[in-house]
């Protein structure tokens, strides 16, 4: 339903359990989070896990999601 609202070449990905998100970081994202509270990693986690299932959707290579200077996620080119 979603996906009928969206211009072309963006995807909707959505995800109703992520009890092993944190299984699924790459090394570069663990650390980017290892201090932060159990919430806010949980979120990041997360979202980083759905990143990377719209990369895949997307047809593109599914690599680690660093962070800006402002937290901001930096997603690669293309």
């Amino acid at each position: 339903m979603i996906e009928d609202l969206l211009p072309p070449g963006a995807y909707a990905v959505e995800t109703f359990d992520d009890s092993d998100a944190d299984e699924q970081l790459p090394q570069l994202e663990r650390t980017l989070v290892a201090g932060a509270a159990p919430g806010r990693r949980r979120e990041f986690t997360t979202a980083r896990l759905i990143a990377r299932r719209a990369l895949a959707r997307a047809g593109l290579p599914v690599v680690p999601i660093p962070t800006g200077e402002f937290g901001e996620p930096r997603w690669p080119r293309g």
